[in-house]
């Protein structure tokens, strides 16, 4: 077997991450999530609603990939109940039907 040492250059390696984030596209789907412990449900159906904006790499406008998730009171996906935020490393959640900001989570950047 014959092993091959590598060197890459630092702008090699973020050229070979942009290229993984350019295979990244905006999406959202609509979610059900049921939670069980031994088969048997926690809690009633959430009915969700995900979106997810890829990263932006290029040049000044770059950019940190950005999810929400808006939780329902239904099916109907018509009344919100709370909303999830996360860019980047920071990550809140909102109560919608108390209007208050529930908690928040912010990673130390390096």
């Amino acid at each position: 077997m014959v092993y091959r040492i590598i060197d890459p250059t630092v702008e090699e390696v973020l050229q070979r991450l942009n290229d993984n984030y350019a295979k990244i596209y905006d999406f959202s789907a609509d979610m059900l999530i049921n939670v069980n412990l031994n088969n048997q449900p926690l809690d009633k159906p959430q009915y969700c609603r995900y979106y997810f904006k890829a990263p932006q790499n290029i040049g000044e406008n770059k950019t940190a990939a950005k999810e929400k998730t808006e939780t329902f009171i239904d099916a109907a996906r018509t009344v919100k109940t709370s909303i999830i935020i996360i860019n980047g490393k920071d990550m809140s959640s909102i109560n919608l039907a108390t209007l208050s900001h529930v908690w928040q989570l912010v990673v130390a950047r390096c």
